[in-house]
C-alpha cells in the first residue's frame, strides 16, 4: 500500500463540453449496481452495492477503484507505472475507461 498522500484539486469539477474532470477529495463517483467510487488522499474507496451476492460487480467496481488510484498518483508524480505487462495495462486502461465512462467523459481519444 502506498502511504504517500494523493495530490489532488482543491475542488472537483465536470465539463462533457470540453470533455474534462478535476478531481478532489471526497468526490464520489456513483458507478455500477449501485455501487459508490470515493476519491481520497490515500487511494478510492468503494461503498454501496444492490447485491452483497453478485461478486461479479464486485469485482469490477474494484477494478475501476484500483485503475482510478492508479491514474490519480501518476498524474501527481507519487508513481511512475501503471501496468508491467500488456495484460495489466489493458485492465488498468479498461478500468479507466469505465470510470471515465460513468463521469460521461470520452476517455477513447487518450488510448
Amino acid at each position: 500500500m502506498l502511504k504517500t498522500p494523493i495530490k489532488l484539486v482543491d475542488s472537483s469539477s465536470l465539463n462533457r463540453l470540453s470533455n474534462s474532470v478535476n478531481i478532489a477529495s471526497d468526490m464520489r463517483i456513483a458507478v455500477n449496481d449501485g455501487y459508490i467510487l470515493k476519491v481520497k488522499q490515500q487511494g478510492v474507496e468503494v461503498s454501496g452495492g444492490n447485491d452483497p451476492y453478485d461478486t461479479e460487480a464486485y469485482m469490477k467496481v474494484q477494478k475501476m477503484a484500483g485503475s482510478l488510484s492508479t491514474l490519480l498518483r501518476n498524474a501527481c508524480g507519487n508513481m511512475h507505472t501503471v501496468a508491467y505487462s500488456q495484460e495489466e495495462y489493458a485492465r488498468w486502461t479498461e478500468g479507466v475507461s469505465d470510470v471515465m465512462g460513468y463521469l460521461g467523459i470520452d476517455y477513447s481519444f487518450y488510448r
